[in-house]
């Protein structure tokens, strides 16, 4: 149980309707019904009832939204004891994406847009398993993959069973990015058999590998990969690319991302697809400040 669960049931009994309520809580209306959703199931209780004519409270609702006022009053009168004073309200966009896509251009301008207007943008990079996980438990409200066709087939199963939608922006390419110190740094295509004379540099953000993107790659061309170093911050996957002859996996996509840290890329001969997309929830609107996100992908990464 949350306060700001408390706080919605106060405010859905004061408007008696679910999209008043949204509306004066700045949050989306299916956000909020979730919300309700989750504090009836944890309690064991229904506290509303849905008619035509707006929302009803129940005999336990009745109950629960007394001790929510109790509860509430509580809270606010040991802010007030310990001279904590109230924030003013503040929009979050939380993101989760699964790497190998660098937005830094497209997060500044949204947030250049929607700073006037108190925002909070979280970004979380994960695998892409974990990142599916972050959207239906409700930690993001949006994400942004990077997967091969192979991947694709295998989550769009797991997509619908969790009721959630992929929006494809583009298709881009496979690859290596490498620094001069590569023995591949001259080259324009390369092979996956030429890679096992190089040290991969794999950009990992956890320690099961069977779930890591870039090993899910690995798993069906292992037989192409020699040595590997396993990193899990960005800087120190640039760091061991300058200081060895080595190689990343990286899309097309990001050539000038790469160009501007004295990286390459060099094009797989494998001709490998990937897709650029980004999931939600279905059946629930995108906020504004996601909404906004959305729109700056599709004029950036589309073609």
């Amino acid at each position: 149980m949350q306060l700001q669960q408390l706080r919605y049931v106060l405010e859905i009994e004061r408007t008696r309707s679910m999209n008043k309520a949204a509306k004066n809580l700045f949050v989306s209306q299916p956000n909020l019904s979730s919300a309700v959703n989750n504090l009836e199931k944890e309690l064991n209780v229904q506290i509303f009832n849905r008619t035509n004519k707006g929302v009803e409270v129940t005999k336990d609702g009745k109950l629960l939204v007394q001790y929510a006022k109790s509860i509430l009053g509580q809270v606010e009168q040991l802010k007030k004891a310990y001279g904590v004073e109230e924030k003013k309200h503040v929009n979050f966009l939380e993101i989760s994406q699964t790497g190998m896509l660098h937005l830094t251009p497209v997060i500044s301008k949204i947030y250049n847009l929607l700073k006037d207007s108190r925002v909070q943008i979280i970004i979380k990079e994960d695998n892409l398993g974990a990142v599916i996980k972050h959207l239906y438990y409700m930690k993001s409200e949006i994400a942004i993959i990077v997967m091969n066709t192979t991947q694709l087939s295998l989550i769009e199963k797991v997509l619908d069973k969790r009721k959630i939608e992929f929006n494809i922006l583009d298709k881009t390419k496979l690859g290596v990015a490498v620094s001069p110190k590569s023995s591949l740094y001259n080259r324009d295509q390369v092979a996956f058999e030429e890679l096992d004379k190089l040290t991969y540099i794999e950009y990992l953000k956890e320690k099961d590998l069977s779930v890591n993107q870039d090993s899910e790659l690995l798993d069906i061309w292992s037989k192409f990969v020699g040595n590997t170093i396993h990193a899990t911050d960005r800087e120190t996957v640039s760091d061991l690319l300058w200081n060895l002859d080595s190689y990343s996996f990286d899309i097309e996509k990001n050539i000038e991302y790469l160009k501007k840290r004295g990286l390459k890329f060099i094009k797989l001969q494998e001709n490998i697809d990937m897709y650029v997309g980004w999931l939600k929830r279905k059946r629930e609107p995108l906020s504004y400040e996601a909404t906004l996100l959305v729109e700056e992908l599709t004029k950036n990464i589309r073609l």
